[in-house]
């Protein structure tokens, strides 16, 4: 909601914990997400390879990755994005992007891998796409993600302590 999400800017400018942007479910454009839309050689959506946990995050995921195809390498992506007098946003699954202006971006060191379950949002799973991503899921331990997250955040804090302390002793030196 937008109160929630106003509830969550005001705590991150209290913790001083930077900015990130919210999107307030309440006020998205219900429906989009649903229409059929038909994808050069039958493409796969990657929203259509996401399933929520919880379906009312369903439009903001929507909103995130649009209609973005999902192709298994860059020629393909390639032939995807440009060949079917519509320009498609495209993404390979190794994290390679064609953007429906015709940019593209990748590169780096290592491939994440198991950031999406492959499962489409009718609860069935898609088993080519499963067969053309090769997502490891052991990387989707949760918990384990969040209780480093927390262990992180409580690092930071720490951290931002002690440097408040330490201007404040500076301070007082300087006063001497």
């Amino acid at each position: 909601t937008t109160a929630g999400a106003q509830r969550c800017l005001t705590f991150l400018r209290k913790h001083d914990l930077g900015r990130a942007n919210f999107v307030a479910l309440d006020k998205t454009k219900k429906g989009a997400h649903d229409r059929a839309v038909e994808t050069p050689e039958g493409a796969p959506r990657l929203f259509d390879l996401i399933s929520p946990r919880h379906p009312a995050v369903t439009p903001a995921i929507y909103l995130g990755v649009g209609n973005t195809l999902v192709a298994p390498d860059l020629d393909t992506a390639t032939r995807w994005a440009f060949d079917y007098g519509k320009r498609w946003r495209v993404v390979t699954v190794d994290g390679k992007l064609i953007e429906g202006s015709g940019t593209m971006s990748g590169g780096g060191k290592s491939v994440r891998r198991g950031g999406m379950r492959l499962k489409n949002g009718k609860g069935g799973s898609n088993s080519q796409a499963a067969v053309a991503m090769d997502v490891d899921t052991d990387d989707l331990d949760s918990k384990a993600l969040e209780t480093e997250a927390k262990k992180a955040l409580q690092a930071l804090q720490d951290c931002r302590s002690k440097r408040r302390a330490l201007v404040e002793e500076i301070r007082t030196l300087k006063r001497r």
